[in-house]
Order: structure tokens, then C-alpha cells, then sequence
């Protein structure tokens, strides 16, 4: 027997309607209006965070919600007619294979930083935006006469030092999906929420989240082995990832490599752990409220996580600290702020966040000391045989808890430079596609304008020529840009942010600037964060102490069988800082036991804080 059976079989049809389906039960969200976001209508009393991520501001119920535009922060810079941009005397920029091939070679420096921190980093932009698929996804091939206006091909020269051995002219490549149903220039669609709210392990929509969920005791489905709960397969395995398993969670992209399903598969097998927990302290909760209560814990131990112990890695725990980005701590700050805008910035999901690319590693550990390794082009979109043989989620978790991460800078690995979804040769070489090119021709398509307009904008001096850009950028790459660009206001945002000297433990100014910026415009514009008070559905003071006892390491030793001793801090390096292996047995715990109540106090809430 499939022993998938018990936590696939589809709910009964009689099954109560859940959070979603009440809230939009007479607000028509399934026309195929594409401006029906901006009519979005919210029941009274939400407690529960809706699934869409609407219904969040409720002055503007559109704002944070799955398939809408994303925020500009610089004002767009299209070609006529929103095509992407060209250069200042109207001309192509020079090809983004090019910028790549000449500013972005492979170098090994390496970083304090743990590899954990880069997937981390990853997971949280499946968080926060998802390229929306496009209405037609059958648009023909990107190369050669048959391609379509929806193709925006990146050229590669006849010279190119790698892809001229397998004479590839051009790599294949789609605009994103746009509206302007609120703007004059078209603006991209996010089909993720805008929220930092784990919409990655539940679905930005109903009928993801539906299939996801097994409607008994406020469980997700699980495919059960031996080895532990791993996601379930998605309806046809082999034409989504060409093999089984192909897992279905929250975010289509979670087969892209091993550590970043197995990240997948610690979050899933957290939520179902809290679930059992709230089951059994709360016997007479329904799986509605089981499930609603379990998402809840779980996206504030995301949030926690995220703000408390990943963020001061990313942005400097001096600035989190004088932006009161800070969850805990006497800095720690609880205020709503209706006013201001959520949604992701175009400037920073195009640009600035994929900066981080520069850190992957191409060939990871599987272990804590690395004694095997994989290389991301041998596991793309196949990540089951790594995760499912004995131990394998275990090396995977250890594997980016102790290898520490490339530096931030214009280095990048060739794994993602050349054998990004790799084609192989009848004779046996293999070519990819070039990820980091992507992310610049990306920028283009979305018209985000060039590097010069984001320094002024943060309040740096004007450019006027490739020589005023000495104050943020060496020399020698100065001189580069020169040959590839006519004009300094043609430099890419995205080259010219990734070569900026530092300015915090990262980033350099612009980028910097901005993902401060968008950081705590998630937090604050965020009705639901974890640690706001006041509203039907804070939480209490207890149940906030008692979530602060989350960490990466209690969710490796809560869910993952093996772990025995794991780094305090499996963002960085073990020693630095002080960062030592601790047992799981002495790390603090995230005590449920506040949220028990017998049956006579869950009915009086139940009319006090209408939840639908």
C-alpha cells in the first residue's frame, strides 16, 4: 500500500469552509479582472493572517497581496512603449553576458558567514516575491527568428571565452509578467504575498494552501519514510521536475537544490510538531483553529528568526539596532504604521537582494566537516537523493551550518555563471544557463533605472562622468565599465551596487540604503508582526516570551533526528565571535504551554474576536 495514503486523500466535501473561503465568499477575488486587487473587501475582525496577504492595511486591503504590482522606489526608466531599457543615446546596452564574462570571474574568498545564512537569505526572498508566471506560458523558443515580443534573448559574442566552444549566440530569456493597472509605466506583479510571513511553507493563495493541508488535527500533508516526513510529491512528479520525488510546498521553487528543500522540509516538520502540540494541550480545538493557531506560532518563530538572528548578519547589528529593526531587547519596538507602504521594491528583488548570489557556493558540503560534497548544476530541481538516504537531511543542515559561505562581492561561482540548468553535448560537455546575467538583463526588463539615479537618491553626489564614480568604486573597475558601457548613466544598478566598496558588513551604500529601507517597511506596515500589541489577534506577553525561545538551532534539534551539539549560531562560522557548538538539551525551547485554555474560555473568545 502507498503509504502516502493516509495524509493525501483529499478532504471530505463536507469539511467546514476554511479562513479564506469565508473572507472572500462575497467579494468576487476569482474574477479574471486583472485589476480586481484594488477592489479587495475584508471582513470584520480578522484574527488570522489571510493567505493572499491581503486584508492587512485595512485603509487599503490591496496592499501586500499575492499577484499584485510591486513598489517603486526610483521611478522607472522604459524604453518607448515599456520595453526594456536601452542605452542614453537610445541604443542596446552592452549584453549582459558580457558585463558578466568581463567583471564577474570565479574567485574563492571566503567569508565568515556559513552557507546556512545564503539559503536562509534565499528562502526569505521566496518570502517576499515570485516572478508571476505568465498567462501564456507557451511563448516558442527565446532564440532565433521564431522568438516573441514577450522574449528578451541576452546575446553572447562570437568571442566569448566559454560559450563560443558549444556556438551559443544567445541565452533564452522571458519578460515578467506586468500592469498598469495603477501606474502609466507598467509595473511587475509579485505571486508571492509582500510579507515576511512563511508564505513559502502554506501558499499564497487558497487553493494552494488547500492542497497542502491534510483538514485533520490543523496538519499539512506529508509524504511518511523511514527517514522522517518529507513534502509530498506534487500531482506529476515527472513533468514538474522530471523525477520522483518532486516536492510541493508553499513556493514552486523549492526543488531548485537540496538546501534549499531541506530548509523546506525543517519548516514543514515544524509546523506539524506545533500542531500536535496545540492538539494536545487544546483537545477541543478544531482543525481549523489547530491549523490557523500552528501557522501563527510558526510565522512568528519565521519573523524572529529572520529580524533577531539573520538580519544583523545581513545589514549590521549597528544599523538593525539604530533602525529599531530589532524584535527582542530593550530596542525592540511595537508600533503599527498604517501610512506606510508594504510591497516589495522593485529595486530591491531585481537588484539589490541578488547581490547575495555572489556568496553561493557552488560545490556544498553534505556534513559538518564536508566529507561529501555536490555541486547545484548535478542537483538542480532534483534534490530527493540527496535529502532521502540515510542521514541526508542531517548532512544537508550541517553541511550549510559549517561551510562557510564565498564574500559578498563581484566574484561569482561558475555553477551559476556557466551550468545553471546545464544542457549536456552528445560528447559530454555540459553548458548552463547564466543565472547572474539573467539578474542584470532582469533589471532592464523591469526599467529599472541606471546606477547613477539610485546614488542620488540615497544622497550620494552626482555622476557626470565614469571618473565620479571613484568615491564608491575601484579603479580598475572603473576602467572596465568604460570599455562595456558609452555612458556612465548606462551603468546597470545591479553592476554598479555589486562593485560599491562596503559601507556596512556587506553592502555598499546604495544597496545598503535600500534593503534598510525595505526591511523595516515589512516590519512596521505589517499588522500582524508577532510582537504588535493591542490588536484581537496579538498575541499575549507570555506567548511573545515564550516564542523568543525560538532559533535555527531548536528547529534542527526539534525536527531533524541525529542533531546532538549544534553551532549557537548556525549563521556564521563555529568560533567566531564566540560562536560555539551547544547541546541541543541546553538551548532555550519554544514553551506552548501558554496557549492552553480550557473549552469555556475558547468559546468566549470565539464571540468576543469574531475570526471570519
Amino acid at each position: 500500500m502507498d503509504p502516502t495514503t493516509t495524509t493525501t486523500t483529499p478532504a471530505p466535501t463536507a469539511r467546514p469552509a476554511t479562513l479564506s473561503e469565508r473572507l472572500y465568499a462575497s467579494a468576487g477575488s476569482r474574477s479574471p479582472d486583472p485589476c480586481l486587487f484594488l477592489e479587495t473587501q475584508c471582513a470584520e475582525g480578522i484574527v488570522y493572517r489571510p493567505i493572499d496577504g491581503s486584508c492587512n492595511n485595512l485603509k487599503q486591503p490591496w496592499l501586500g497581496r499575492a499577484n499584485t504590482p510591486v513598489l517603486r522606489v526610483v521611478a522607472p526608466d522604459y524604453s518607448q512603449g515599456g520595453l526594456p531599457r536601452s542605452s542614453l543615446r537610445g541604443r542596446p546596452l552592452p549584453s549582459a553576458q558580457d558585463v558578466v564574462s568581463r567583471l564577474m570571474p570565479q574567485t574563492d574568498h571566503q567569508s565568515y558567514i556559513t552557507h546556512l545564512f545564503v539559503i536562509w537569505s534565499q528562502l526569505v526572498s521566496h518570502d517576499f516575491a515570485l516572478r508571476a508566471a505568465p498567462k501564456n506560458k507557451a511563448i516558442g523558443p527565446c532564440c532565433g527568428e521564431g522568438a516573441g515580443e514577450r522574449c528578451i534573448p541576452i546575446p553572447v559574442s562570437e568571442n566569448d571565452p566559454f560559450y563560443r566552444q558549444f556556438n551559443r549566440t544567445c541565452l533564452p530569456m522571458e519578460r515578467t509578467n506586468a500592469t498598469t493597472c495603477n501606474s502609466s509605466q507598467p509595473e511587475q506583479l509579485s505571486g508571492s504575498t509582500h510579507w515576511i510571513d512563511a508564505s513559502f511553507v502554506y501558499g499564497s493563495s487558497e487553493a494552494t494552501a488547500q492542497r497542502l493541508r491534510v483538514f485533520r488535527g490543523g496538519l499539512l500533508r506529508v509524504r511518511p519514510t523511514a527517514l522522517g516526513d518529507f513534502p509530498p510529491d506534487v500531482a506529476n512528479p515527472k513533468a514538474a521536475c522530471g523525477q520522483h520525488p518532486c516536492y510541493d510546498t508553499g513556493d514552486p521553487r523549492t526543488n531548485q537544490t537540496p538546501m534549499l528543500a531541506g530548509l523546506q522540509t525543517l519548516w514543514l516538520r515544524e509546523h506539524n510538531r506545533v500542531a500536535s502540540t496545540l492538539s494536545a494541550l487544546n483537545p477541543h480545538w478544531d482543525d481549523e483553529t489547530l491549523y490557523q493557531e500552528a501557522r501563527r506560532v510558526v510565522v512568528a518563530e519565521w519573523q524572529l528568526i529572520t529580524y533577531r538572528d539573520w538580519l544583523p548578519w545581513l545589514l549590521g547589528q549597528d544599523r538593525v539596532r539604530e533602525r529599531g529593526l530589532a524584535p527582542t531587547g530593550p530596542c525592540a519596538r511595537s508600533e503599527y504604521r498604517a501610512d506606510v507602504d508594504p510591497r516589495t521594491a522593485n529595486d530591491v528583488t531585481t537588484a539589490g537582494y541578488r547581490a547575495i548570489h555572489s556568496m553561493v557556493q557552488g560545490t556544498f558540503w553534505l556534513g559538518e566537516r564536508g566529507e561529501r560534497t555536490g555541486r547545484i548544476s548535478q542537483w538542480l530541481q532534483n534534490p530527493g537523493p540527496v535529502l532521502e538516504r540515510e542521514d541526508g537531511l542531517l548532512d544537508v543542515l550541517q553541511g550549510m551550518a559549517f561551510q562557510q559561505a564565498q564574500d559578498l562581492d563581484r566574484y561569482m561561482d561558475n555553477e551559476l555563471t556557466q551550468q545553471y540548468e546545464p544542457t549536456r553535448e552528445p560528447d559530454g560537455r555540459q553548458w548552463g544557463h547564466n543565472l547572474v546575467a539573467v539578474d542584470i538583463q532582469r533589471g532592464r526588463d523591469h526599467g529599472l533605472p541606471g546606477y547613477v539615479e539610485y546614488r542620488k537618491y540615497v544622497g550620494l553626489p552626482d555622476a557626470e562622468d565614469f571618473d565620479d564614480l571613484s568615491d564608491t568604486l575601484h579603479q580598475k573597475d572603473i576602467d572596465v565599465l568604460k570599455e562595456l558601457y558609452e555612458d556612465v548613466e548606462d551603468v546597470d544598478y545591479y553592476v554598479g551596487g555589486l562593485l560599491e566598496r562596503r559601507k556596512a558588513p556587506l553592502f555598499g551604500p546604495t544597496f545598503q540604503a535600500l534593503l534598510e529601507d525595505q526591511f523595516w517597511r515589512w516590519r512596521f506596515a505589517d499588522r500582524f508582526f508577532f510582537n504588535f500589541v493591542g490588536f484581537p489577534h496579538s498575541f499575549t506577553k507570555d506567548q511573545i516570551r515564550a516564542i523568543e525561545g525560538a532559533s535555527v538551532a531548536r528547529l534542527f534539534c526539534d525536527n531533524v533526528e541525529g542533531f546532538r551539539f549544534v553551532p549557537r549560531d548556525p549563521f556564521v562560522k563555529t568560533n567566531y565571535n564566540g560562536n560555539e557548538e551547544t547541546p541541543c538539551d541546553s538551548l532555550p525551547r519554544v514553551d506552548l504551554s501558554s496557549w492552553k485554555e480550557d473549552s469555556h474560555d475558547f468559546m468566549h473568545s470565539l464571540i468576543s474576536f469574531p475570526k471570519y
